[in-house]
């Protein structure tokens, strides 16, 4: 058993590459300020230093990439400022449909799942049916991570997503908190080592992924 994220790849790639697009101006920004004021005081045209600048009061020469820099920067570092807010909102509109949308198939365990957790926990969920996160009632193929080892922050998933560091696995989803709650009723010791040993995944937009081999849908 593994752990996926209902999160769209677009809109998710989108939003790492505009917030560390969005980063790297604010850094750039700041280096520059910093050094621009250590600039020659008089034209230097072998380095290009030929455009005047005022600096706190001081007449310095800056480069014509220097000069570009501070007209461009921040109008860029705003406009990837807003495709993050679009890209986040998509995201969470997206995670949000997926919480609330209807689920009329369910699925039940027949066989104890693989994954890290101990043998003696992953063995509750057999006999137990959950509400399928998913509308249609085929298995479907899924980034996932280890429910342990896999990232723990909104920023780590990104980080993976954009290193490659996920596996895609075939299965059923079902809602990381509606299953640990049918899971209380028949295995509380079970039930709590996910919400000691597993806080990260206590959210609405985790979903553990059970393997075909180990559970079959049911109406």
């Amino acid at each position: 058993m593994r752990v996926t994220f209902r999160i769209p790849l677009f809109w998710t790639l989108l939003l790492a590459f505009s917030f560390a697009c969005a980063f790297a101006c604010v850094v750039a920004w700041f280096i520059l300020l910093s050094t621009i004021c250590s600039n020659p005081r008089t034209p230097v045209p072998q380095t290009q230093h030929v455009i005047a600048y005022n600096c706190h009061g001081m007449k310095v020469f800056i480069s014509p990439s220097q000069d570009a820099m501070l007209h461009w920067l921040v109008p860029i570092e705003l406009i990837f400022i807003v495709l993050s807010l679009v890209a986040a909102a998509m995201v969470v509109q997206a995670v949000a449909k997926a919480w609330q949308s209807e689920k009329p198939y369910r699925v039940r365990i027949f066989a104890v799942p693989p994954g890290e957790a101990p043998a003696w926990v992953r063995e509750k969920w057999v006999g137990l049916e959950f509400p399928l996160a998913q509308r249609f009632p085929s298995s479907s193929s899924r980034f996932t991570a280890g429910v342990l080892s896999g990232p723990r922050s909104f920023f780590a998933v990104l980080s993976n997503l954009m290193r490659g560091q996920y596996q895609q696995r075939r299965g059923f989803e079902v809602n990381v908190l509606e299953a640990i709650t049918l899971l209380e009723s028949a295995s509380p010791e079970a039930a709590a080592w996910w919400r000691v040993n597993a806080p990260h995944l206590m959210r609405p937009s985790r979903f553990f992924l059970f393997p075909e081999d180990v559970c079959a849908v049911v109406e």
